[in-house]
C-alpha cells in the first residue's frame, strides 16, 4: 500500500507544534491537525451553538395601512374648476396631472400613459386599488377619472 507523507511539510511556529494524527483513505495517508481543548477552530465554536429558531420575515416593518381615494370617482362637482376642465378639455386636464405628479406632461399622450399615471398615483399615496379598476375608470370614465387624479393631487399637496 502506497503512502504519502506530509507531515514534514506541515506548517510550524517558534513555539509549538501542532499533534498530527495519520488516518490511512485508501492509497493515501492524510494529516488531520487534532483539536486541542484550548484551541478550537472557528467551525467548531460555531457547531457548539446549533441554529435553534429560523430568521423571520421582516415585511410587517415595511407594511402601511391601505387608504381609499379622498373622493369617489363620480364626485366631480366637489371641484367645479377641475370638473369643467375635465368636461371640456380632458387632455389638458391630463397634461396637468401628469406634470404635478412629476412625469413628463406628454406622458398622457403614450399608450398606456394615462394607465400606469393612474397605478403610480395609487402606488405612491398607498390607495387600494388594482390595475384593472384603473383600467376600467379610465376606458368607461375618463372625464371622472381624470377629476379624481387631479382633486387627489390637490388634497395630497
Amino acid at each position: 500500500m502506497a503512502s504519502l507523507d506530509i507531515s514534514n511539510s506541515w506548517p510550524k511556529t517558534e513555539n509549538s507544534v501542532p499533534a498530527v494524527t495519520y488516518t490511512s483513505v485508501s492509497i493515501i495517508t492524510v494529516a488531520v491537525p487534532q483539536v486541542g481543548a484550548t484551541t478550537r477552530s472557528p467551525l467548531l465554536r460555531a457547531m457548539s451553538y446549533p441554529v435553534t429558531s429560523q430568521p423571520q420575515c421582516a415585511s410587517g416593518c415595511y407594511q402601511t395601512q391601505l387608504s381609499d381615494w379622498h373622493t369617489g370617482l363620480t364626485d366631480c362637482c366637489n371641484d367645479m374648476p377641475i370638473c369643467l376642465c375635465g368636461t371640456f378639455a380632458p387632455l389638458c386636464l391630463a397634461c396637468r396631472i401628469s406634470d404635478d405628479f412629476g412625469e413628463c406632461c406628454c406622458a398622457p399622450y403614450l399608450p398606456g400613459g394615462l394607465h400606469s399615471l393612474r397605478t403610480g398615483m395609487r402606488e405612491r399615496y398607498h390607495i387600494q386599488g388594482s390595475v384593472g379598476h384603473d383600467w376600467a375608470a379610465l376606458t368607461f370614465c375618463l372625464p371622472c377619472a381624470l377629476c379624481q387624479m387631479a382633486r387627489e393631487l390637490k388634497i395630497r399637496e
